[in-house]
């Protein structure tokens, strides 16, 4: 049940994403069993809507910050 349950939440969590929308509060109190026996994702009430040009920025900013941190890591090993 734990594989079908985790199956689960990566598919509706890339369906939201898919939509543009992030959760930002997910833990186990945010995840419910329908009627049904499927999961359910509830309390939206912190999600936001992106847009890909706001990833892309975001994702640009933290490669550059691990660069800088790897380098400042590898230069007090030396």
């Amino acid at each position: 049940m734990a594989v079908l349950y985790a199956a689960e939440l990566v598919l509706a969590l890339e369906t939201i994403h898919s939509h543009c929308i992030m959760h930002r509060d997910m833990k186990p109190n945010n995840v419910m069993i329908g009627d049904d026996g499927h999961l359910r994702i509830i309390d939206f009430g912190e999600a936001k809507e992106f847009n890909t040009e706001m990833l892309t920025e975001n994702t640009e900013q933290l490669d550059r910050s691990r660069v800088a941190e790897s380098n400042e890591s590898f230069s007090k090993l030396m």
